[in-house]
């Protein structure tokens, strides 16, 4: 059996707060600002007025006002308000901090995350009249080129500031790749990786951060040739790769579904002493267990075990595979000791519910669930797995509890469509239309039902024709309804006085009926309405 050991625990650290007497100067109180987003223009200018009637003369004051201008930048930024970066700009100029260049870096960079070009471009000149422009400032000066899509200039800035000798580091890389994954301009990003290479830089480990995260990009959209064209350039600088880099480049070798490669790979890098972390571990495990590679899996289980302290990362990991393989309690017993160690985050329960979802056993669920609710707040997922176990075994009085508890505990924006529609499937099991009805009226009030709540509506209340008709003609209402689905149903339970004539409605707005369509009516009516239209199209020839 294995003996896992305890979850690693992060060192706590202490923090220290600075002395009163640093954070209240000249009769401003240099607090953090709660939400840059709620701070408006007319505080922003009032606190910049208190800033240019009260400079610092002593260097402690000094900066005090930095932190607070540096703040004020950041929420202009968030904003995008390059307006109030112009104010800041100037009441700097104005200021005893005009010299201080990273002061006018971040300035630069607000309007960059501002999107105002031609201030980036202004600010650069400036710098390059006066002095070497900072690396912040060349760095936001390529990053628009690269917004725009235009690689070559790019390419040919960075250029300019190799050869001008301004001291570099990793972090221009990590910037421009990370602003190109947020505009999902991916291959603006590799077209950058590819040219910045043929230019003279010292790269170290630092540098390959650009790399993976644009690598782990394509992967993740799908473009596995890509991330191989871009992983082996990497592999032409000769670097010793980092554990990240070689946890991106595993899951590249088992996304393309190169196993053995994936192993091989791994084990060269146990044989020669490099450190696999338990991110490393977790990308090999799940490549085994999606691969349906049993026995391996559970050798690699045993020796991860050995080489590492898991943390929870890993022991996710570990469960999923014990899930996929139904080794229920192999995976009872691990969560157990989780349980036993830490407080299992969310995903974490999420995990062990779907196995136990597989068990199929309503009173093992529940017990979990109990437990959970002593440390984590469930989830919308969480209830409606619960609920629908119950429904299925006939629990009725349990799931309606759980139904009445689920509307209480989450919050409006957790209790969407889905849930509702979760619940009313679930009710439809129950056989409670009443209570179906109920919980549909309390929807509507803040949620616009989709057709297919609505036609889910609708087979629950199936048994009641009554209550049925009522969410049709509602329906109906809101938009005449063309949807296959909804007419079959309607007409496979309506009342008998109402049948002929929603027969006829509905020959004339269902669009693309289907075989099923027209096998109800036949079977409600006697009627081939197929037959009927072709005749009346003949007669009117």
């Amino acid at each position: 059996m294995i003996m896992w050991r305890s979850i690693s625990q992060p060192r706590s650290t202490q923090i220290t707060a600075a002395p009163n007497s640093l954070r209240i100067r000249r009769g401003l109180r240099a607090t953090s600002l709660k939400s840059k987003q709620d701070v408006n223009l007319i505080d922003s200018s009032s606190k910049m007025k208190q800033i240019a009637e009260s400079w610092p003369v002593d260097f402690q004051d000094a900066n005090v006002w930095k932190q607070e201008l540096y703040s004020l930048l950041e929420g202009a930024s968030e904003r995008g308000d390059a307006s109030s970066v112009r104010q800041i700009e100037e009441l700097v100029e104005a200021s005893p901090l005009y010299k201080e260049s990273p002061l006018h870096a971040s300035i630069t960079i607000s309007y960059e995350n501002c999107n105002s070009i031609p201030d980036v471009e202004r600010k650069f000149l400036e710098f390059q009249s006066k002095s070497k422009p900072h690396e912040r400032i060349w760095g936001a000066l390529i990053r628009t080129r690269l917004r725009e899509g235009n690689v070559k200039e790019a390419i040919s800035y960075f250029t300019k500031m190799k050869r001008a000798g301004v001291p570099t580091s990793h972090l221009i890389y990590v910037t421009c790749i990370d602003r190109c994954i947020e505009q999902n301009q991916l291959d603006v990003g590799k077209e950058f990786l590819i040219g910045a290479i043929q230019v003279d830089y010292n790269w170290d480990s630092k540098s390959q951060a650009a790399w993976t995260k644009l690598i782990s990009a394509f992967i993740k959209n799908g473009r596995t040739n890509d991330a191989t064209d871009l992983l082996n350039r990497l592999r032409v600088l000769n670097l010793d790769f980092t554990p990240q880099t070689n946890n991106v480049l595993l899951g590249l070798l088992s996304r393309t579904g190169q196993i053995n490669e994936m192993l091989e790979m791994f084990q060269r890098l146990r044989s020669n002493g490099m450190p696999c972390n338990t991110l490393i571990w977790s990308t090999v495990i799940s490549a085994l267990a999606t691969s349906n590679r049993r026995h391996e899996t559970e050798d690699m289980i045993f020796q991860a075990q050995i080489d590492v302290i898991p943390d929870i990362s890993l022991y996710n990991t570990i469960l999923k595979a014990f899930g996929q393989f139904n080794k229920y309690e192999e995976a009872t017993l691990l969560f157990e000791k989780i349980v036993a160690d830490t407080t299992p985050p969310q995903m974490t329960w999420n995990i062990f519910f779907k196995i136990l979802q597989k068990q199929n056993d309503p009173e093992v669920l529940l017990y979990y669930f109990d437990m959970m609710k002593e440390s984590t707040l469930p989830n919308a997922h969480n209830y409606s797995t619960i609920i629908r176990i119950l429904c299925e075994h006939g629990r009725s009085k349990q799931a309606l509890k759980l139904i009445e508890e689920v509307q209480q505990v989450l919050t409006p924006v957790e209790l969407n469509e889905t849930v509702y529609g979760s619940l009313i499937q679930s009710l439809g099991v129950l056989k409670q239309p009443q209570v179906a009805m109920e919980l549909f009226r309390k929807m509507r009030q803040s949620v616009q039902p989709h057709v297919h709540t609505w036609n889910m509506m609708l087979k629950t209340c199936a048994g009641r024709p009554d209550l049925m008709m009522e969410i049709f003609d509602e329906m109906r209402m809101e938009k005449e309804q063309e949807d296959v689905h909804t007419w079959t149903t309607i007409i496979n339970f309506c009342p008998e006085d109402r049948l002929d004539d929603l027969v006829d409605i509905a020959a004339k707005v269902v669009k693309n009926p289907d075989v099923h369509f027209w096998r109800v009516i036949a079977k409600r009516t006697g009627r081939d309405l197929v037959m009927e239209m072709q005749a009346k199209e003949n007669n009117s020839r």
